[in-house]
């Protein structure tokens, strides 16, 4: 069952590489609640995608808007206030507080910057 798994994350990726031009070094651009659950499931998410990602080189960014609303949101969301600003990069997002509309407007309408985006539903 792994063995298929992973030949289908390596045709996914070979599907974005080809058709929408994203390569490695990947930029991952995380999400708050993202980051809240895998923190909280005390998943390490740079091994996860180390390996979801065929061990290519990848950094990973957040917005400002989702490092503010994780502050906003206090004691209960620490731990991945703490991952964010230890182990992320900070982009700036403009005046939007919503982090859903930051994320929005970081990728644009063609994501120029080639961003894989990870967020919780």
């Amino acid at each position: 069952m792994r063995l298929l798994r992973a030949k289908q994350g390596r045709k996914t990726l070979q599907f974005f590489r080809i058709n929408f031009g994203i390569a490695p070094p990947y930029q991952v651009l995380l999400d708050g609640n993202f980051i809240h659950v895998a923190t909280s499931h005390k998943i390490d998410i740079h091994a996860r995608l180390r390996k979801h990602l065929g061990g290519d080189k990848f950094s990973l960014v957040v917005a400002s808007a989702v490092i503010e609303e994780l502050q906003r949101l206090g004691e209960p969301v620490a731990a991945a206030l703490d991952f964010a600003r230890k182990h992320c990069q900070v982009v700036s997002c403009g005046e939007s507080e919503d982090c859903t509309v930051a994320i929005q407007e970081l990728i644009g309408g063609s994501n120029g910057k080639k961003y894989l985006v990870l967020a919780e539903p």
